[in-house]
């Protein structure tokens, strides 16, 4: 489950449709940042707001794996090891 979580996570982590929808007035979302950056030919800012965003995406999982590892009981973490 948290795996399923953390993968739907990492995929819509910067999907644009619904973060517009979504945003309070007066907040732009991670996504709306780089278009509008990108839009305006500033290719380093974008970049750099693009892999700002994948690497809290990243860090994302990480956490979520290490908190599985040490919160999840001992039969949880054995689950789907021997699948391979």
């Amino acid at each position: 489950m948290l795996w399923a979580w953390s993968l739907t996570f990492a995929a819509t982590f910067l999907e644009l449709p619904a973060p517009e929808l979504f945003a309070p007035p007066g907040a732009q979302p991670v996504a709306v940042a780089i278009i509008s950056v990108l839009g305006k030919s500033h290719l380093s800012q974008g970049t750099a707001l693009s892999i700002v965003a994948l690497l809290i995406d990243l860090g994302m999982m990480i956490i979520f794996s290490l908190l599985f590892r040490l919160l999840a009981p001992k039969g949880w973490r054995r689950l789907g090891a021997n699948v391979l």
